[in-house]
């Protein structure tokens, strides 16, 4: 069975690396994740389409290191989900690996939060009175009620 190198995406938080290793159909007993205190990360499973079965390896080194007993990992029906705890929390890492860049690595835009926004909670706009959108209404109907001919009381005729 060919080994193939699996494509994964990264985002983190002050606390945390959150790596996604994208293998659809894992075997979920035949998984092996192994995590070491100095960032080590190695990811072996067989995944793939039923009738193409592969088997993929991921063996990377973390720019700094994690608490492997604090950190998480899941297998889902398309990837294999790890929570990392970092070693230190603080500022964000300028990247994730030592040796830089991977053809196999990308962002994880759909968990990425900026350093800066990071305390900011989600902004909900469902509970915000937005009223009638900036349109003033005049509270006094006096002013232009009908006298009978169709011209408002104020406005009569001329």
């Amino acid at each position: 069975m060919t080994v193939l190198t699996p494509h994964f995406a990264w985002a983190q938080r002050k606390d945390h690396v959150r790596i996604t290793v994208d293998v659809p159909n894992v075997d979920k007993q035949g998984v092996i994740v192994e995590l070491e205190d100095r960032g080590h990360v190695f990811f072996k499973g067989v995944g793939g389409a039923s009738s193409d079965k592969h088997q993929y390896e991921l063996s990377i080194d973390l720019l700094r290191g994690i608490k492997s007993d604090e950190s998480k990992w899941s297998v889902g029906a398309r990837n294999v989900v790890l929570i990392l705890v970092k070693g230190e929390s603080g500022p964000y890492w300028e990247r994730l690996l030592q040796e830089g860049k991977n053809v196999h690595c990308t962002i994880d835009w759909d968990h990425w939060k900026d350093e800066d926004d990071e305390g900011d909670e989600d902004f909900d706009m469902s509970n915000l009175d937005f009223g009638n959108g900036g349109i003033e209404e005049d509270d006094d109907d006096e002013e232009y009620e009908e006298d009978g001919d169709g011209a408002g009381a104020e406005g009569g005729k001329q």
